[in-house]
């Protein structure tokens, strides 16, 4: 009875898994499939249902070493052709994606540098493809309250606080380790199905929900957990990330962390916003 009590719970996780895949819930989806795993990890559907999930988020190496975990189970099997045959076309869906969220990255810097976005006499940064742009999102908005400072006055002034290299390349860590969180990314997710894609309606509230994940980031860096903060942390990672004297390994790193804020890959808000996708 408990044999049998175990199995139902396995197969019941499977289907979690499989049916929040089907609407695109790929942090649910990944919780799920692991929850199973964590039971068996013998479980070739539950690995399978992982990589799934792992490929909607964006995460295609580590979906395909759950591929080759299935792989590995299915050595002795009966149905061994047919689950390797599966993760042979996974594989080879995994890199088309690859090749085309390559494309679409090199399509949006090359509008990005035409735009100017980078250039440091540029008076009114495109919000949704500059590098810090995902912490922009989370400034103070309206709605009839008192308006913060503008992002150009924190910028400006002399007090405000600053970053080393290293502490610029750590924060970024840590905003792209919170952007790429389950529970943010289910968040972002039902954000985007609720404004049915639309992109200046999810711009327009991304910033509320951004604003949850990065409050941790901003009390660890010693910057107000705020609208104002963000601003303060995006002028100080600025410093590194725009003008002539940018960084580049620094805008690469800044430009993942943005692009984490987007949630599922699958769902391609990111390239919505800042290639009119």
């Amino acid at each position: 009875e408990n044999d049998m009590i175990f199995e139902l719970h396995g197969a019941l996780l499977r289907n979690v898994a499989q049916a929040a895949i089907r609407l695109e819930g790929w942090g649910e989806a990944l919780d799920a499939a692991d929850r199973a795993l964590e039971m068996t990890g013998e479980d070739h559907k539950a690995w399978f249902r992982r990589a799934c999930a792992l490929e909607g988020l964006g995460r295609f190496d580590e979906a395909r070493r759950c591929l080759e975990r299935i792989e590995d189970i299915a050595v002795g099997r009966a149905d061994r052709e047919r689950l390797v045959r599966d993760c042979q076309q996974k594989r080879s869906r995994l890199s088309s994606l690859e090749d085309r969220h390559a494309a679409d990255h090199q399509r949006m810097l090359q509008r990005v540098v035409q735009r100017g976005v980078f250039s440091s006499e540029r008076a009114a940064p495109v919000q949704a493809a500059a590098p810090a742009g995902a912490l922009r999102a989370a400034a103070p908005g309206a709605g009839g309250r008192k308006k913060g400072p503008t992002p150009e006055q924190v910028a400006a002034c002399e007090s405000r606080k600053r970053l080393t290299r290293d502490g610029a390349w750590d924060l970024l860590g840590d905003l792209h380790v919170a952007y790429s969180d389950p529970w943010f990314v289910r968040r972002v997710d039902k954000l985007i199905r609720d404004v049915q894609y639309e992109a200046r309606a999810f711009m327009s509230h991304l910033g509320g929900v951004a604003l949850e994940a990065q409050k941790p980031v901003l009390a660890k860096w010693g910057f107000e957990a705020s609208g104002t903060g963000v601003l303060e942390m995006r002028a100080a990672l600025q410093d590194y990330t725009r003008g002539p004297g940018a960084d580049p390994r620094l805008k690469q790193r800044a430009d993942e962390a943005n692009r984490a804020l987007y949630g599922s890959p699958g769902l391609r808000m990111f390239e919505r916003v800042t290639l009119g996708v």
